[in-house]
């Protein structure tokens, strides 16, 4: 139904800006996020949603004050989201010491409410270093972002991830097309073209 597509459309977008919010520990810029809500409400409308009910027509409010009305009657963990969590989080890797940091970070983010109702373990130790983690993560995009070290940190992530994937055998990373190489690094002055492509498409 219409509900059950509008809380799909905000797992893919408002859940990705307020997650990237939650790492970078600041606000996503206006013109890329909206840029980034316009493209999501189009999705919406080619999946059949009526407009009038896509939770991505008018901004981040909108779209987060639908997700918690949803959340309310939709969210009530039960024994299959628990196991469902779990083979989630020990995907990547099987060991249990892989889990249990996959599980501190995992609180961290969604919540101590939401971690217990999904079962998942705690510990002093782990808190603090999911802190680390994510203080490590949100140094790392603010170095991103930054004029300086901005675009040799991008070409360093792109060849790792080019070189991981080499090891593994599978070549699927897509590196930028030749007529995008000349904008900005990584993530900056995307959000510009994006905006105004989708201005022009609607």
């Amino acid at each position: 139904n219409q509900e059950d597509q509008a809380v799909t459309l905000l797992a893919f977008s408002y859940n990705v800006l307020a997650g990237l919010e939650l790492i970078r520990g600041g606000p996503v810029p206006e013109e890329e996020e909206r840029a980034y809500l316009h493209l999501w409400r189009w999705v919406g409308r080619l999946l059949g949603l009526r407009d009038e009910l896509n939770p991505c027509r008018a901004g981040m409010p909108l779209a987060k004050a639908t997700l918690e009305s949803i959340v309310l009657h939709l969210l009530h963990p039960d024994a299959l989201s628990v196991r469902v969590a779990h083979h989630l989080l020990r995907a990547p890797r099987s060991s249990d010491a892989a889990f249990e940091r996959s599980a501190s970070m995992t609180r961290l983010l969604v919540g101590d409410e939401l971690g217990d109702a999904l079962e998942l373990p705690w510990s002093l130790p782990g808190r603090r270093r999911a802190r680390w983690a994510l203080l490590v993560l949100r140094a790392y995009g603010a170095l991103c972002g930054s004029t300086l070290f901005g675009g040799p940190l991008c070409w360093l992530h792109r060849s790792l991830m080019r070189a991981v994937q080499r090891a593994e055998g599978v070549e699927t990373f897509v590196g930028r097309r030749p007529e995008l190489q000349s904008a900005s690094r990584c993530g900056g002055g995307g959000g510009s073209s994006s905006a105004s492509h989708s201005t022009s498409a609607s």
